[in-house]
């Protein structure tokens, strides 16, 4: 009887011990949600919520994995939710510990921009650009050149930058027209001509500064350049510089120029009996005619034929020398008809061969020297 009661005794107390510790239940681990991918930008999932750990003796539940890294994805995936701590062990159990929170993924980066290519070459300045080739088109709005910069906004004063000191107002630029920044309001500072005459509609040439009427930089685009304070006076062309219609050239005197290149369009005088019109003569009237220093007289009345003022009054009749010995301001003997310029010296300077002398002066008549003495 003890013994059975031993027996049952021992049979309860190892259920007993068996009991204690109860078998813990692993929660299921949660993994955290791959990052969206994408070539523009995908947002990254979210992480899976842990897991709850048993009530009894369980074991931690795993936290989430982090979100894996998107592509090109604009934020990461979020970690999962820890687990909850374990339940209160059984008799000597162990409470689980709480699980780890999953790491954030990180964010995928974003495409680079492309890269801008190298700048062009400025634009080339148009031909009725008045100031240096160079500023055109070199980023700073320049005004008062003739032409609009390309570098300007617009075209009003309040565009301008910079008046180069080749502009129709160099430096200050108070003096460019409000509504038109490639011209001034009134006639440039290096204007020669009546300042009427700038930007009038007409072209003007040889006035010292661009018009801004002319629509290029060539002869034949002159319409006028003979304005009164003009280098030329004369009609177009004439002098006007090919190169820059707003100046000037040395005139070449005609081939059948004779009175010496000097005296030809030096805008001082009107020289006639020099074989070509003069460009200081306006026109063909004799009483134009100030100076005739080639012919017999100074009084070019008297000296230049009227019908044709580049000559002078051809030599009297029975004048045996040739016509440009007459009045040459050498006294000339034996020509048939006393010289002019005997006048004032009755000395034999020269005895033409043409004459009755033959080149010799000692056949004169020393009472007539226009005659010679019988042989």
């Amino acid at each position: 009887m003890v013994q059975r009661w031993q027996w049952t005794l021992a049979i309860v107390m190892l259920g007993s011990w068996a009991g204690c510790s109860g078998s813990s239940k692993q929660s299921g681990v949660s993994t955290a949600g791959s990052a969206g991918a994408g070539n523009t930008s995908g947002n990254a999932g979210v992480g899976n919520v842990s897991g709850n750990a048993s009530v009894t003796g369980g074991t931690t539940s795993e936290g989430g994995e982090a979100g894996s890294q998107g592509d090109g994805g604009s934020s990461a995936g979020k970690g999962g939710v820890a687990g909850a701590s374990a339940g209160v062990g059984g008799t000597g159990g162990v409470g689980g510990m709480g699980g780890a929170g999953g790491i954030g993924g990180i964010g995928g980066m974003g495409a680079t921009a492309g890269g801008g290519g190298e700048p062009g070459p400025p634009p080339p300045a148009p031909p009725t650009w008045s100031c240096l080739p160079s500023l055109y088109g070199d980023g700073v709005c320049h005004c008062g050149c003739s032409v609009v910069d390309v570098d300007c906004f617009d075209r009003t004063a309040g565009a301008c930058e910079s008046c180069p000191s080749t502009s129709c107002t160099p430096g200050a630029c108070d003096g460019v027209k409000h509504t038109d920044n490639a011209v001034c309001e009134g006639a440039p500072s290096r204007w020669i001509c009546e300042a009427a005459h700038y930007d009038d509609g007409e072209c003007d040439c040889g006035c010292g500064y661009w018009d801004s009427d002319c629509p290029a930089n060539e002869i034949g685009a002159c319409e006028r350049c003979d304005s009164p304070g003009s280098c030329s006076l004369y009609e177009c062309p004439t002098t006007i510089d090919p190169v820059n219609i707003a100046y000037c050239t040395a005139a070449v005197p005609p081939e059948e120029w004779s009175c010496g290149g000097a005296a030809y369009a030096d805008m001082a005088y009107c020289d006639c009996g020099c074989g070509a019109r003069d460009l200081d003569c306006s026109t063909t009237d004799i009483a134009e005619c100030n100076r005739c220093s080639l012919c017999w007289s100074e009084d070019c009345s008297a000296s230049v034929d009227p019908e044709d003022p580049t000559h002078c009054i051809p030599p009297p009749d029975g004048w045996l020398c040739d016509a440009e010995h007459y009045g040459d301001r050498v006294c000339n003997c034996g020509c048939g008809v006393r010289d002019i310029d005997c006048d004032v010296s009755y000395y034999c300077f020269d005895c033409p061969p043409e004459g009755c002398t033959m080149g010799d002066c000692t056949r004169l008549d020393p009472m007539d020297n226009s005659q010679c003495i019988d042989p």
